[in-house]
């Protein structure tokens, strides 16, 4: 276990190594260190549980001076920090439009990198507050240093309330390496500042506690979610239909608390800005998607040009809907990880976009019962870099087919066991 362990912590920093352009050694690096993953985690026993979770710790600190390299997104997170350390409010103002000569020049080489200077920041408040603290360091690279630093701590207190959970809940404590040593969560938090670890930490501590009944510190936990990353707010219905005692209780909490922490959106009057970002990732966006880019080729032929800003809506509605539906109707069946597991599901395949990193809230539900569906996806979704590879950016439909295809090809071969996995997540 320990070789095995060793050779996986190399292969993880390795392919956090290689720029994304370099698409062949990206593959390899990663599918290295997804067989390594696979086989520490067949060889898993509750004795070697220690030595999972320094392999774990060990693989995210050796990544701490690693620039990320996967993603231009920390361009716009130093952006939004250093605004903020500046004392100006980053909501409401594009970065085209502000006069960098003036306010910092030695950062005005950001609009040239940022994928984004055109659009408001999407952004939640406690998400500012850590592009703050990063903007602390000297320049980008020391911004990237801390802010690594913060999602390592953050994880380790997320990793201690998720075991917690699953000893409450009498489940196997072993699952949560499902998501922990993932090599897809570890190279796109850590590795390249995805926020969404952070926002599952911070789920973990909210699951903890809405089981245990203390709904105040869950609905404060589960508003710090949302105020990383708006996703968890399409659990919201299901906390609200669920017969859970004190639900008002953690309702009227959950809304005092957000009403609190997005003050800095609210209060300054620019949540119409904040909206209009919003609005774009449905009418703009489209990356990897399943059912979308069926009915885009539908749209296409119908119409003879792209309906996206029609149909992401349309298919953000029905996702809504569905989740709604599924929140009330079936409210008395699901347990609250069954349900996000499903919530989680029909807003991707729904989705125009889906990046890797997206998917890593439905891989942390999933690996709470070892449900494997995910987990497969968290593979194959990581040769969605090979889009990249070429110059300039063109999406290769093959891979979009490829991955859809495999997992659905998976779901068919082992459906039975899928049905047992399903009827462990309900009440």
């Amino acid at each position: 276990m320990i070789f095995l362990a060793v050779i996986f912590i190399i292969t993880a920093i390795w392919t956090a190594s290689i720029p994304r352009i370099e698409t062949w050694q990206l593959m390899s690096g990663f599918g290295l260190s997804f067989l390594f993953y696979l086989l520490i985690m067949a060889r898993a026993e509750s004795s070697l549980i220690y030595i999972l979770f320094i392999t774990s710790i060990a693989v995210r600190v050796g990544l701490i001076f690693l620039f990320p390299q996967l993603s231009d997104d920390i361009y716009r997170f130093y952006w939004d920090g250093i605004l903020v350390e500046s004392g100006i409010n980053p909501y409401g103002l594009l970065p085209i439009n502000v006069d960098t000569n003036n306010l910092f020049p030695s950062e005005g080489w950001l609009l040239n990198v940022m994928n984004s200077p055109g659009y408001y920041t999407v952004y939640p408040p406690i998400l500012q507050g850590v592009f703050w603290l990063g903007a602390l360091g000297n320049d980008i690279y020391g911004f990237s240093i801390i802010l690594k630093i913060i999602f390592i701590l953050v994880e380790c207190i997320g990793f201690y309330y998720l075991v917690r959970y699953l000893k409450n809940k009498s489940l196997d404590t072993l699952n949560v390496f499902w998501y922990f040593l993932n090599p897809l969560v570890i190279i796109e938090g850590v590795g390249n500042l995805h926020a969404e670890v952070l926002m599952i930490a911070l789920l973990s501590i909210f699951l903890f506690y809405w089981n245990k009944g203390s709904m105040v510190k869950a609905s404060i936990f589960f508003s710090i979610a949302i105020s990383i990353k708006l996703i968890p707010l399409i659990l919201i219905p299901f906390l609200w239909f669920s017969k859970r005692k004190n639900r008002l209780t953690f309702v009227i909490g959950t809304i005092s608390t957000l009403l609190l922490l997005f003050t800095p959106i609210w209060l300054t009057g620019k949540w119409m800005s904040y909206a209009a970002s919003l609005d774009l990732y449905f009418r703009k966006f489209e990356f990897n998607a399943s059912v979308y880019y069926i009915l885009r080729a539908i749209g296409i032929w119908w119409k003879g040009y792209n309906v996206i800003s029609l149909l992401g809506p349309i298919l953000g509605f029905v996702s809504m809907a569905l989740i709604l539906w599924l929140s009330w109707k079936k409210r008395n069946i699901f347990q609250l990880t069954g349900f996000s597991i499903v919530a989680w599901f029909v807003y991707l395949i729904l989705s125009t976009t889906v990046h890797p990193w997206y998917i890593i809230p439905l891989l942390f539900f999933s690996s709470i019962h070892a449900n494997y569906v995910p987990i497969l996806w968290s593979g194959l979704i990581f040769l969605t870099y090979i889009n990249y590879g070429t110059q300039p950016f063109k999406e290769q439909i093959w891979v979009v087919v490829l991955e859809y295809s495999l997992i659905l090809i998976y779901i068919v071969l082992t459906y039975r066991d899928i049905l047992q996995k399903i009827k462990s997540q309900l009440t």
